[in-house]
């Protein structure tokens, strides 16, 4: 009867839990659950964990028990500078706050990162180095899938293009075959094909 915002965090994370299974939910995505719980909360949890999958559940449950050094290892690796990693995340720039999610993407060990504009509203100098980023996962092994409208950046990154018009995937093309220019022709192309009336 308590109000919910009264509870501890081990507390909301079984709320979360009960609604999953009000819901009829058969699997279950965890994202670090037990982030911030003390020990006792945090054993407690991991029970419940091993009762619903024991009763069926499908349970994927991403937990990371971080040093402070790992940590810092992930935000150099994603070129945030050494004096900003205390800083508090509302005073970066946005260039530094999307290096942060690459390094929240490092940490989980993704294989893959979905990257929606991500050069969008960085100033020239920032979005040549994120593209350096960029490629430098993608030279680690990492599968990077970037939607951008930033033509030049598409022909400075990526080994392969694709042109999407209305969510459907138009063509595809080696940049390096491509001037930044002859891709726009392509795009528009693409974009002025799909706007045309259709004959009777």
């Amino acid at each position: 009867g308590r109000r919910a915002g009264t509870y501890s965090k081990g507390m909301r994370q079984k709320v979360g839990v009960a609604l999953a299974l009000a819901k009829g939910a058969q699997a279950l995505l965890l994202d670090e659950p037990t982030s911030g719980l003390d020990p006792s909360a945090s054993v407690e949890f991991s029970d419940l964990v091993r009762r619903l999958a024991s009763d069926g559940a499908a349970v994927l449950m991403a937990t990371h028990d971080l040093s402070e050094a790992d940590l810092a290892g992930f935000l150099d690796r994603a070129g945030l500078q050494g004096e900003a990693h205390g800083r508090r995340a509302g005073t970066y720039s946005k260039g530094m706050r999307q290096k942060v999610g690459v390094a929240l993407a490092l940490a989980k060990g993704a294989k893959a990162l979905l990257l929606d504009e991500p050069t969008s509203g960085l100033d020239p100098s920032a979005s040549v180095e994120f593209s350096g980023l960029v490629r430098r996962l993608a030279e680690d092994g990492a599968a990077v899938l970037m939607a951008t409208h930033d033509l030049f950046r598409v022909k400075d990154t990526a080994s392969r293009v694709g042109v999407l018009v209305d969510g459907r995937l138009r063509e595809e093309v080696a940049p390096e075959a491509l001037h930044a220019t002859d891709l726009e022709a392509l795009y528009l192309g693409h974009v002025r094909g799909a706007e045309a009336p259709v004959s009777a």
